[in-house]
C-alpha cells in the first residue's frame, strides 16, 4: 500500500470516523469525543475494572519514571498489574502520539496531552479503579489546545458526514480531517497535504450513497505521496 494511504488508514482507524457518509455506520456512531485522532489513547479516563481482586495496594512502581506516559502506564501496572502485565508497546504508543500531536498541532497541544498523562499517574489505585473527575480540567485543556482549525474543505465535509449520518458531529469531523490533512503533510510533503485535501473536497461533492462507494474519488491507493 502507498505509504500515505497505509497512514491515512491508520488515522482513519483512530478517528473512527467514515471516509464516506454511511448513515448508521458503527465506527461513526462510536468516534471519540477527544478531539483529534492523536488524542485518543492519550486522554483516556480512569481505568476501571470489574474485579476487586485485580486491585493492589498504592503503588510505588511510578518512581522514576521518564515521562508521564511511563509514570501513568507505570501506576496502572502497579495497581492492576493482571490487567496490565505488560505496558511497554502503550507506553511507546503514548509517547508516539504526544510528539506527533506536537508537531501537527503545536507545543501547546503536546504539553497538555503530557500534563493529562502525569494528572492520571498522580490518581491513587482506588481513584483509578472507579469513575473520577479528579481530571476533567486537564481533559478541557487537551480539547482546547489540541482543537485543529478546519479550513473550507474540511468544513464542507464534516457537513457532509453530519448530513449522511445523524450520529456524526460536523465539527468533530471537520476537525478530524483537518489533523488528517495536516498530519500527512508534514510526513509526506506539501504536494500529499494537497491531495489529502482534495480527496476530501472530492468526498463532499457526491452523495451520501456515491461517497460509500469502494474507490470513491479514487480511493485512498490513489493519493501521491511517499515512494
Amino acid at each position: 500500500m502507498d505509504p500515505a494511504a497505509a497512514r491515512l488508514t491508520f488515522l482513519l482507524s483512530l478517528g473512527a470516523l467514515p471516509l464516506g457518509c454511511t448513515a448508521g455506520d458503527d465506527a461513526a456512531s462510536d468516534a471519540s469525543a477527544t478531539t483529534g485522532a492523536a488524542t485518543s489513547s492519550t486522554t483516556g479516563g480512569a481505568t476501571t475494572t470489574e474485579s476487586s481482586g485485580d486491585v493492589t495496594g498504592e503503588s510505588d512502581a511510578t518512581e522514576g519514571a521518564a515521562g508521564p506516559c511511563e509514570a501513568r502506564q507505570a501506576k496502572l501496572q502497579g495497581c492492576f498489574p493482571n490487567l496490565y502485565p505488560d505496558v511497554s508497546e502503550s507506553v511507546e504508543r503514548c509517547e508516539l502520539e504526544i510528539l506527533r500531536s506536537g508537531e501537527v498541532l503545536g507545543q501547546a497541544c503536546a504539553d497538555a496531552l503530557a500534563a493529562a498523562e502525569g494528572c492520571y499517574a498522580a490518581l491513587s489505585c482506588d481513584e483509578l479503579s472507579m469513575s473520577t473527575d479528579a481530571c476533567d480540567a486537564a481533559n478541557v485543556t487537551v480539547d482546547e489546545a489540541c482543537a485543529p482549525i478546519p479550513g473550507p474543505t474540511c468544513v464542507d465535509y464534516g457537513e457532509t458526514v453530519a448530513m449522511c449520518d445523524a450520529s456524526a458531529s460536523a465539527e468533530h469531523s471537520a476537525e478530524l480531517c483537518q489533523y488528517w490533512i495536516s498530519d500527512l503533510e508534514i510526513e509526506f510533503g506539501d504536494e500529499c497535504g494537497d491531495a489529502v485535501e482534495d480527496y476530501f473536497a472530492c468526498l463532499s461533492g457526491l452523495s451520501c450513497a456515491e461517497a460509500d462507494e469502494p474507490g470513491a474519488c479514487g480511493g485512498l491507493e490513489g493519493i501521491p505521496c511517499g515512494d
